[in-house]
């Protein structure tokens, strides 16, 4: 039990220095306003309250189905509400990668522990401390690295204060819907992932192309393709310069590229370098400190492990210290992250995906979305969500648009080609 007290005690530290907002309201007002805002839809758990409003649309929820629906619950709710009889079934392990992941508000209704008993998986409702003053209802929004916490906390336990509360939660989950673009039926919300890329400034010369981004200048040198080449295109690219700040050097490959699909840096000081071949495609990874050089698709050959034919996707992590790729032979593809740092190279799955497109991180660097293709000519396009800290692997959209697959490209290195 002092246990558990002392880490409650330090992630509540830890929360209230660390980016999570917290506010509490507890007017007790003769006259209180009703919520005048757009109609949401609750899920609730358990019997739906008693409101004044009547755009305020509740729909019954099943603790296992919160569980099974997980990420998808902003596809149908605004939020959800969690009644007292179910709050200790609620806090139960199971279901606290719901409460993380699904990208909508919960609100905890006269939970007398606050919120921390359904956040943590150690911690049990009844093994928790009471919260210090009390709430009739707590509010927990978490949105990769964004952690939001409310109290509604009325003076007077009565009728017309607990109808007020629930006017005011109502007005709160709307204001936050606006600030981050969500709709109901949407699971895509954009404000969620890191990075957003452009286009770079392009040179087209006789002999080379150039290519400018921020301070990093990539010129490749055309020539004539020979030999096997000269039946796959009419030229090549017979090296690569990368200069920049603190390094001037040159990429040679073995086998001369094709072309050039992106290239991208990090924050940590590193260069991505994406090729094309004739059926596959190469990716050279470059310290823009030191001039190191690692082609991703030879890692561990040296070790045994097989040379990969293609790279389908990369992307940076917000901090730059890990590299998102998806890698295989034609026909398929794996999900892995590479450690800049450690040089290991991590599948999430040991599920082949085929194609995957793109693969964009969250903005707090601990989980990604991807999106794999199975089949071109019926356009089965699935998005999944993978996070770090509890090493899951979900599938958040069974079937995407082709507008909501290019919606992400804005969000993946510039493709070149």
């Amino acid at each position: 039990m002092r246990h558990k007290f002392h880490l409650l005690m330090l992630v509540i530290v830890v929360i209230l220095t660390g980016g999570c907002t917290f506010s509490v309201e507890s007017p007790d007002r003769e006259e209180t306003p009703l919520y005048e805002g757009p109609s949401l839809t609750l899920g609730v758990i358990g019997e739906p309250p008693e409101v004044r409003e009547h755009q305020v649309n509740f729909i019954p929820l099943a603790l296992n189905e919160m569980e099974n629906e997980g990420a998808r619950l902003g596809e149908r709710f605004d939020a959800v509400l969690v009644m007292k009889e179910y709050l200790s079934e609620a806090a139960e392990s199971r279901y606290a990668g719901v409460y993380q992941n699904a990208d909508i508000p919960f609100f905890f209704i006269e939970s007398k522990k606050s919120y921390m008993p359904f956040v943590l998986e150690d911690l049990s409702y009844d093994a928790a401390p009471d919260a210090v003053g009390g709430m009739y209802a707590t509010g927990y929004y978490h949105n990769f690295g964004d952690s939001r916490v409310w109290g509604f906390n009325p003076d007077k336990i009565n009728e017309r204060n607990i109808k007020d509360t629930y006017s005011r939660m109502f007005t709160t989950i709307s204001l936050l819907e606006a600030e981050l673009g969500h709709e109901p039926g949407k699971t895509i919300n954009p404000a969620m992932y890191s990075r957003t890329y452009y286009s770079p400034t392009i040179n087209s010369l006789d002999e080379y192309k150039v290519w400018i981004e921020g301070d990093v200048v990539l010129t490749a040198q055309i020539a004539t393709a020979t030999g096997e080449q000269a039946h796959q295109a009419d030229t090549v690219f017979s090296s690569i310069r990368v200069d920049s700040k603190l390094v001037n050097t040159e990429i040679v490959p073995d086998q001369k590229p094709l072309g050039l699909h992106s290239f991208a840096s990090s924050a940590s000081g590193k260069l991505a370098v994406h090729v094309r071949d004739h059926e596959g495609s190469r990716l050279f990874l470059l310290d823009l400190i030191s001039g190191e050089q690692i082609l991703l698709n030879e890692l561990n050959v040296a070790a045994g492990a097989p040379s990969h034919e293609k790279i389908d996707s990369y992307n940076w992590s917000p901090d730059g210290t890990k590299l998102a790729i998806a890698y295989g032979e034609i026909g398929s593809s794996h999900m892995a992250v590479y450690d800049t740092e450690t040089q290991i190279l991590s599948d999430i799955s040991d599920q082949n995906f085929i194609w995957i497109p793109y693969v964009v991180w969250h903005k707090d660097g601990q989980g990604l979305d991807f999106i794999s293709k199975q089949d071109d000519a019926l356009n089965s396009a699935v998005l999944y969500r993978y996070r770090e800290t509890d090493q899951s692997l979900r599938t958040v959209v069974g079937h995407l648009t082709e507008q909501e697959q290019q919606a992400f490209a804005k969000f993946t290195p510039f493709r070149l080609e």
